[in-house]
């Protein structure tokens, strides 16, 4: 799972777009996004999207604080062509578009909100909040691993995080 927040601060109450962009390439494919290739569903009572290409799906749900209203509004179309100097330098294509097939528009009251993406292969989701709070531990037990390697000159930089992962 993968979560990224915004904090908004903001004197008055604000509607914002968001637009996330998709692209199910990797570095072993040469897949280029095409609008028409991709099929997003918007499941409003769940408040989650789910977007396919081919034989990949993704799935993606939106949290705010204080219960801001939001609402998903399709709107299918290609980006313009990124252009990547180190793929070239890596023997990759070095172009690429992406897709946009729909945006986010959040309705926010005055002060401080927190907007939170999500984004998973399966739709099951933690919170964000609890998403964070592992990446937190897992980050503190790392660090309290790499303090107790520093100590003992018989281990090898990468230890504490091979004992992390077993």
């Amino acid at each position: 799972q993968l979560a990224v927040k915004y904090v908004i601060e903001t004197p008055n109450a604000v509607s914002i777009k968001m637009t996330p962009w998709f692209n199910f390439r990797d570095h072993h494919d040469t897949i280029s996004a095409v609008a028409l290739d991709y099929q997003a569903v918007y499941d409003e009572q769940h408040q989650l999207l789910s977007v396919t290409a081919k034989d990949k799906t993704v799935f993606m749900k939106a949290e705010t604080s204080q219960n801001a209203a939001f609402q998903y509004i399709p709107d299918v179309y290609d980006t313009p062509i990124c252009h990547y100097p180190i793929e070239t330098q890596r023997g990759y294509p070095d172009e690429e578009s992406h897709v946009v097939l729909g945006h986010f528009v959040f309705d926010l009251p005055s002060g401080v909100s927190e907007i939170s993406f999500l984004v998973n292969l399966s739709p099951e989701f933690d919170t964000a909040e609890h998403i964070f709070e592992g990446r937190k531990n897992r980050y503190a037990q790392l660090m309290k691993l790499a303090k107790a390697d520093e100590l003992d000159p018989s281990h090898s930089p990468s230890d504490p995080y091979r004992r992390l992962v077993q």
